[in-house]
């Protein structure tokens, strides 16, 4: 997947792509998302593009944006790589993610019947919603080796949520 980037690596690049999962955070608490449905220069490419974006736009999942910065190759999985993009423009489906609605609409009602940090950490473990947790829980989890419990668990809730949305539409 690589090879369909690489004319466009090491120069300052826009494109355009699906967030594929929750927006989370890294070391430099900048906000990341995983981009899919990549089109760069006007073509379709294969593959994942791993995205650190710069500011803190307002981005969920299921959402298109359009973003420049300096391609680079990308490791794992990913395709290729865009540090510190700015993002160009957002745009948010519509109806949008019921799924996605649906879940945030429970965290919330969590977060309503249950004191901190208990809401985000069981909003975690039921739904995977890493980025709910506070800061110094997501840091004592990650260096103990314990984040992927959280979203493993939600993950698992997530699959049978799509199957029963294959399920009813048919």
């Amino acid at each position: 997947q690589q090879r369909s980037y690489a004319a466009s690596f090491g120069q300052v690049a826009t494109i355009t792509g699906q967030v594929q999962d929750d927006p989370d955070t890294n070391q430099r608490n900048q906000l990341v998302v995983r981009l899919g449905a990549i089109r760069l220069n006007g073509r379709s490419l294969p593959g994942t593009v791993w995205v650190s974006l710069h500011g803190n736009p307002a981005v969920r999942r299921s959402d298109w944006l359009v973003v420049r910065g300096k391609l680079k190759p990308g490791f794992g999985n990913f395709a290729a790589v865009m540090q510190r993009a700015h993002v160009e423009h957002i745009v948010q489906p519509q109806p949008g993610d019921v799924a996605l609605q649906v879940r945030d609409w429970f965290a919330e009602h969590i977060r309503h019947a249950i004191h901190e940090p208990a809401a985000s950490l069981g909003s975690g473990y039921v739904l995977g919603q890493k980025r709910a947790l506070p800061h110094d829980i997501q840091e004592a989890m990650r260096a103990t080796g314990l984040t992927h419990i959280v979203v493993a668990s939600g993950y698992n809730l997530t699959i049978l949520v799509r199957l029963a949305r294959r399920l009813f539409a048919k």
